[in-house]
């Protein structure tokens, strides 16, 4: 216990020390004359680099968790102990604020628009002319979800102890889950699972010993027979000390955003090409 407390303590000072130093640049809400995608931010390439550094990630608080509306024009990320949100007008970008969601880590699906947020389960919302709709529960346990175009439903179910697994719908509701295997279960804590729309890979984040980070990022692919390869540590480009995790795409798969150092990362989606040729895929 001891141990294990010494080595969560160890992964704290790491976040906090690697944290980007750049303060909040605009009042909540406010006009930032930011135009384009991505708050006018110059895209990665082959390495990561903190996303809009002093508008989403900050220095002295924790950001986790990004996703965007399916146009690119809304951009959601958690900011504990909330969501905020930044919008395109007319006038470009806003500062961000604090939505009224009441959860943590969510999602928006590319595919059906669709919101899901933790907030002691799994909640859906759907988007309409005036806002989003009230919320619906999906499931009583889940943490993170991801969501495929068949809108079978992968979390963390922690009635497993901490263990990824997956819920297909059946007559428009999520009555039973499936634990998947020990190719994706490679630990004591598997989580933050992203499934990607077309189900052929799966990233997520495990307290695997034997890598830099507490908590470090894999991927697995999905093999023509439907099984999982072996899961792939995703390099220490992506996972440094601390902790690394919840792992999202932009809707167009273009570039792939994750949690580290109480920051939001992106790097381009093509760095994850090279992890394909280790696995069995055919």
């Amino acid at each position: 216990m001891a141990k294990a407390e010494l080595g969560w303590i160890d992964f704290r000072i790491d976040d906090a020390r690697l944290e980007t130093r750049e303060i909040e640049r605009f009042e909540p809400g406010a006009k930032t004359g930011l135009r384009g995608p991505y708050l006018g931010e110059t895209p990665p390439g082959m390495k990561p680099k903190v996303f809009a550094p002093g508008i989403v990630s900050v220095y002295g608080s924790n950001e986790n968790t990004i996703t965007f509306s399916p146009d690119g024009k809304e951009i959601y990320f958690g900011k504990e102990p909330g969501i905020n949100v930044c919008k395109l007008t007319e006038e470009g970008w806003t500062a961000p604020i604090k939505t009224a969601i009441p959860g943590y880590e969510m999602q928006i699906s590319p595919s059906t628009g669709k919101m899901y947020y933790t907030g002691g389960g799994i909640w859906e919302m759907e988007r309409t002319a005036s806002g989003w709709s009230k919320p619906r529960k999906l499931v009583d346990m889940g943490m993170f979800a991801t969501v495929a175009q068949d809108e079978t439903l992968y979390t963390t179910v922690f009635s497993q102890g901490g263990k990824i697994g997956r819920y297909v719908k059946a007559d428009g509701k999520y009555s039973s889950y499936e634990i998947l295997g020990d190719q994706i279960n490679i630990a004591t804590f598997n989580a933050h699972p992203y499934i990607s729309p077309d189900k052929s890979f799966l990233i997520f984040d495990s307290n695997k010993s034997g890598h830099v980070g507490y908590s470090n990022l894999f991927i697995a692919f999905r093999k023509n027979d439907g099984s999982w390869s072996k899961a792939i540590y995703l390099g220490d480009e992506i996972n440094g000390p601390g902790s690394n995790n919840c792992p999202s795409f932009s809707p167009d798969g273009k570039y792939f955003f994750y949690t580290s150092h109480n920051d939001i990362y992106w790097i381009s989606a093509e760095y994850l090409k090279k992890f394909k040729i280790y696995t069995e895929y055919k």
